[in-house]
């Protein structure tokens, strides 16, 4: 069954393969199948510097109202999605290409699906996602994605670190270029103003800092059992009133907890009881699309093995790491690309220690070791990646930027 599911899909491909491509036509997704991250980024930039171009995005929820209007919505894996998909001059996306798995048994139908996934016209730009901590494709152990294929043209990348990575552990024939990560852009323009708006827009309060909890997931999680592996857990190891205390008392000012899941996860579990537990105190930030949103908002962020933190590193605002579960991660799940104790950010283990890492924390101390971290991993983020990208977009359409 499983074969005839995949030689259909093969026979619906290639017959997409002879629609003939418009040069004003591209086409957006990401891997969360939402509108956010650095694909967003490039198009409302794209929108506003050629709007004559038309952007398409792919989503899970096409009811969505985050969307400009002139953007088309159009349902992942859907007969539309995939006529659009082969009529767009340009696909972009946040992940490596359009990833397809197939039995190894099946090594003609593999290699008849990855051949008809895209059309020899089309660009396929990926922006990938976060400098990566765990590690990712081939290089984790026992890794299946020897079985993969990619369709992706271009990586665009923040750091050299990224760049190295991906050249080695991912998969297919691509260019790999560094030129910063298009959603970091925003965290070069941070004003009260900017922050204020947003916070509006978040359903936050203006006059209250605001420490962003924003832990990573654990694979093999159970959404009907296991808030282990969700990240919820390790807030709930948190005595939230006493963070917020300490907080105040080092940095002044009233503080609010926002709390924000992997999106992966977010949506799996009812997470109300927090707030009605913290009234006024704790806000949920899953409902919010873009994390570089709360990162611009926030004053500190607390997380444990999630990428934002290399994101967060950029605005020289405190960053901590909440780690309970350190030893656990380390053996059993990915591994990392770094010695997470020889990173600019303080180690905890217990809630104990995270206060006291609080409460010895030195600004100065930090902004000189950030600035370390950054030049060693080659970071090229500078407020300009989008313009970069979006270069060598309109170079391939021939537009004028």
């Amino acid at each position: 069954m499983e074969f005839y599911k995949q030689l259909l899909k093969i026979i619906m491909l290639n017959i997409m393969k002879l629609i003939p491509t418009s040069e004003d036509y591209i086409y957006f997704r990401n891997i969360w199948g939402k509108y956010n991250d650095n694909t967003m980024y490039i198009s409302e930039k794209i929108k506003k510097t050629n709007p004559e171009l038309v952007c398409i995005w792919e989503l899970n929820d096409v009811t969505s109202n985050d969307l400009p209007d002139d953007i088309i919505k159009v349902k992942t894996n859907t007969l539309k999605s995939f006529y659009l998909k082969s009529r767009s001059k340009i696909i972009i996306d946040n992940d490596i290409g359009y990833i397809t798995k197939t039995y190894k048994s099946d090594s003609i139908v593999k290699k008849m699906l990855y051949a008809g996934t895209k059309n020899k016209k089309q660009l396929n730009i990926s922006t990938w996602h976060g400098t990566p901590l765990k590690r990712i494709f081939k290089d984790i152990p026992n890794s299946y994605y020897n079985d993969f294929f990619s369709t992706t043209d271009l990586i665009a990348v923040g750091d050299r670190h990224t760049a190295k990575i991906l050249e080695r552990a991912t998969f297919g024939k691509h260019k790999i270029e560094v030129v910063g990560s298009p959603r970091n852009d925003e965290l070069f323009q941070i004003d009260k103003q900017k922050q204020n708006k947003l916070k509006e827009k978040l359903n936050l309060p203006k006059e209250k800092k605001v420490v962003l909890f924003a832990p990573t997931f654990r694979s093999g999680y159970n959404k009907l059992t296991d808030m282990y592996r969700s990240g919820i857990q390790q807030l709930e190891q948190i005595n939230i009133r006493v963070l917020l205390n300490t907080l105040s008392n080092k940095f002044g000012g009233e503080w609010v907890l926002v709390y924000r899941l992997h999106p992966g996860v977010m949506k799996e579990f009812d997470t109300s009881f927090l707030e009605k537990e913290y009234i006024g105190q704790i806000y949920n930030g899953n409902y919010g699309n873009d994390m570089t949103e709360y990162l611009i908002v926030s004053d500190v962020l607390i997380t444990d093995y999630s990428s934002s933190m290399f994101d967060f590193i950029i605005t020289g605002k405190p960053c901590f790491l909440f780690c309970p579960d350190l030893d656990n991660y380390e053996k059993n799940e990915r591994g990392f690309y770094f010695d997470i104790k020889k990173l600019p950010f303080s180690v905890a283990e217990d809630f104990k220690s995270l206060l006291n890492n609080i409460n010895i924390f030195s600004l100065d101390d930090y902004k000189i070791k950030a600035k370390k971290f950054l030049s060693n991993v080659g970071n090229a983020d500078d407020g300009c990646a989008t313009d970069r990208i979006i270069s060598v977009i309109y170079k391939y359409l021939n537009k004028k930027e």
